[in-house]
């Protein structure tokens, strides 16, 4: 009995393909990619009629500073970028408004805050200066800046009970002139502190320490601890029973907890275990896909997957486990691996079976032979496969048709008449023995000369039901009509379109008759 393989063959995609659509970035939808310029001055602008003391200018983000109020300071952002403006009075002042020069107001510009945390987005090219005024209250204001309101990065606690809260982006709170004041971070769980910024300049000491004799903003910048990815094998599942040959096409998933993956990669057994695939990203989450042949039966293979993000962070896989058993007697499996056809069939010990191939589906090709081994499986490698646009195979046992003997009613005839052949078909032994031959044709030939060489076929006559050791019957009937006088040649060939694998193919023609026609 023979099995065909209907499966088409799909190429696999290698990882390093993959690189260019992770690669491939796209502006989000109201996102302006184009830079425009922030200019910054820290008190007195040329532009204005009355010089004002210069304090310091943060900018956030980038960590910008400026102190500069003679010329301004610029920096560059992307379109879309939300920008924050932190500004700090010079000895004696407090901060006042901050302005935005614009071509309809004059020298001083349009007031847009009194605050001296001022959020903006960069959407064309922007101008603003601080003015900060005479303090004769006596008091000064202390302002400790955190970063977004929301992020829940930790807490700023200081002296007279000073508190800049989890969620909070910013607070303040008035001091009497002179007063020292002692800033402590608390960062939460997932973040830690990094460093205080102050007057353009970085402190890395867990307090900080300033007299207020001026309006003073403090910067307490947290940065959130890596949090490691999480990756998961979605398919197979643990434990899996796969057959012997079968290609196991591993999937897996992984989501940075911060930033995004970098690199998925496939182990056997462990990260100490073989790399067999690897799969370069930039975005989160990630889908990943590796394959892993598996020849042997019986045996347990397990693989996990190791996930990095942007960080260096890493999670490996819980692992998933494969347990590999014999396909069923006869059932042909394919795959495609090192750019190679490897054909794999579970079979008997010493028997031999044919590899038959097609294109068409209709004429088959023999293309080699299988021998069961004692592992319980065979394979095959067909070596003209990367030279054609696609191929289908089957394989089967190895029989012996034969002609067992022909006949034919008369070798001469008029051009009205016809006459009939008679043939018998054998099923003969092959090493294991000999199998149901099932379905196959008897192509029939007619020629003026007795080689057949490039002669089609003028008829395919299917026969079936040859059990295994006997013979199959057919008697058929011919007419020459069209046929002009004078000798030809009729013959026949067994199992014509190779339908069914044979051990010996020498004993099925082409058996022929001179037929004169007269």
């Amino acid at each position: 009995m023979m099995t065909k393989l209907t499966t088409v063959h799909r190429l696999v995609i290698l990882p390093g393909l993959a690189v260019a659509c992770w690669l491939l970035w796209l502006a989000p939808l109201g996102v302006d990619a184009q830079n425009y310029t922030l200019s910054i001055y820290a008190g007195n602008s040329d532009q204005q009629p009355a010089p004002v003391p210069t304090g310091t200018v943060s900018v956030q983000p980038n960590d910008n500073s400026c102190s500069s109020s003679g010329s301004a300071c610029q920096f560059s952002y992307l379109g879309g970028t939300p920008t924050t403006l932190l500004a700090s009075a010079p000895r004696g002042f407090s901060f006042q408004e901050w302005f935005e020069l614009d071509s309809t107001t004059p020298y001083f510009g349009t007031v847009v805050s009194t605050d001296p945390v001022y959020s903006l987005t960069m959407n064309v090219n922007r101008t603003f200066y601080a003015s900060f005024v005479t303090n004769t209250s006596g008091n000064f204001t202390l302002t400790v800046y955190k970063g977004v309101p929301g992020l829940g990065n930790g807490t700023v606690t200081g002296t007279a009970g000073f508190s800049c809260g989890i969620n909070a982006g910013a607070s303040s709170q008035a001091f009497a002139n002179g007063t020292v004041v002692t800033l402590t971070n608390h960062p939460t769980a997932g973040w830690s502190f990094a460093h205080w910024e102050y007057g353009g300049a970085i402190y890395t000491g867990p307090t900080f320490t300033l007299t207020l004799d001026r309006d003073q903003l403090v910067q307490a910048i947290f940065t959130q601890s890596p949090v490691p990815p999480v990756v998961n094998v979605i398919s197979p599942a643990d434990n899996t029973s796969m057959w012997a040959c079968v290609p196991v096409k591993l999937a897996a998933t992984a989501s940075a907890g911060s930033g995004w993956i970098t690199k998925m990669e496939f182990f056997l057994g462990s990260t100490n275990g073989t790399n067999f695939a690897t799969q370069y990203a930039s975005a989160t989450p990630v889908t990943a896909y590796a394959t892993w042949w598996i020849d042997a039966v019986g045996v347990t293979n397990t693989f996990v997957v190791r996930a990095t993000d942007n960080n260096g962070a890493q999670t490996v896989s819980s692992p998933a486990s494969v347990i590999t058993t014999s396909p069923p007697l006869l059932h042909l499996l394919d795959g495609i691996t090192n750019r190679q056809c490897e054909l794999c069939m579970s079979g008997v010990v010493g028997r031999a079976y044919s590899v038959l191939a097609t294109t068409n589906f209709t004429i088959w090709t023999n293309i080699g032979t299988m021998t069961g081994t004692n592992t319980g499986f065979l394979t095959f490698v067909d070596p003209a496969f990367t030279n054609l646009p696609h191929r289908f195979y089957r394989a089967g046992p190895q029989t012996d048709l034969a002609d067992f003997n022909h006949s034919i009613s008369t070798t001469n005839v008029s051009a009205s008449s016809g006459n009939t052949a008679f043939i018998t078909v054998t099923n003969g032994s092959c090493s294991g023995g000999s199998f149901a031959a099932g379905h196959f044709n008897i192509g029939f030939y007619w020629s003026s000369t007795p080689s057949f060489a490039g002669v089609p076929s003028f008829l395919e006559l299917p026969l079936s039901g040859c059990a295994a050791n006997g013979i199959v019957q057919t008697n058929v009937p011919f007419t020459y009509a069209t046929v002009s006088a004078g000798t030809y040649y009729l013959g026949y060939r067994i199992n014509d379109l190779n339908e069914v694998p044979e051990c010996n193919t020498s004993n099925n023609g082409i058996f022929t008759w001179a037929i004169k026609v007269q």
